[in-house]
């Protein structure tokens, strides 16, 4: 039987011990489930991935619960059907790697995660071709191809990589990234000085944004995507106060 593979919901790798025989615990096979059951609506703790063979995904019910608990024990871990697969005992729903799921709630914070909104989002998603995560209408930053050529206008686009091997990217924990800590530890610099121009009728003043007060730039960047506010502030000097 070949070996039953899913990928997060959220980042579309693999919940798999990155093909490394010799390793049976990773960041990678570290899961929650958003379930729904018998009990209603629920988030499980982190469960083990370890068998890929068998399929089944199991995890604690006590969402605040590890499988690497001291005390923990498999007795306290229900089953069910994640994706394509049936329920079991009446429990199905959607994966997420642990690591993921902390940069969800990092991204709620203050606010908790809704589930209830969570679950009815994901259920409004179609499958990728293979069957293995949901669909979100992008490729994943690459871990999925987007076919644009032989695809009927109904059909879903998106189908994931097939990797034989670890990923020199996507099989590093996203929420363990070297230098991060260093970077928001250290005092923020200063934003260049914007010196004050007077517009003279010979030579008028060709950014737009430069009548704009910096408040209003700094909503506009808000707006934006990470990628854009960075081609704002080379193509403006208005822009350059935002990121210090």
């Amino acid at each position: 039987m070949s070996p039953r593979i899913f990928c997060c919901t959220i980042c579309g790798w693999v919940v798999l011990a990155d093909w490394d025989p010799n390793s049976s615990e990773t960041w990678a096979n570290q899961f929650r489930a958003l379930c729904t059951g018998p009990g209603g609506l629920l988030l499980t703790g982190v469960g083990l991935y370890n068998d890929p063979n068998n399929g089944v995904f199991s995890a604690p019910l006590d969402r605040n619960m590890r499988w690497s608990d001291a005390g923990y024990h498999e007795s306290a871990d229900i089953e069910f059907g994640v994706l394509t697969q049936p329920d079991f005992g009446g429990r199905h729903g959607f994966i997420f790697h642990d690591a993921c799921w902390s940069l969800l709630e990092e991204a709620s914070h203050p606010a908790p995660v809704s589930l209830q909104r969570l679950l009815e989002v994901c259920k409004s998603l179609p499958f990728t071709l293979d069957c293995r995560t949901l669909s979100w209408g992008h490729d994943f930053g690459g871990a999925a191809i987007v076919d644009n050529i032989n695809y009927f206008p109904w059909e879903d686009r998106y189908d994931l990589r097939k990797f034989s091997k670890p990923d020199p990217v996507f099989s590093k924990n996203p929420y363990e990234v070297p230098g991060v800590d260093r970077i928001l530890a250290e005092d923020p610099d200063q934003p260049p000085t914007l010196t004050a121009t007077t517009p003279s009728p010979q030579k008028p003043i060709r950014d737009c944004f430069a009548s704009l007060p910096q408040e209003l730039c700094t909503a506009i960047a808000m707006c934006l995507p990470t990628a854009d506010v960075l081609r704002t502030r080379l193509a403006s000097r208005a822009f350059w106060p935002v990121f210090y």
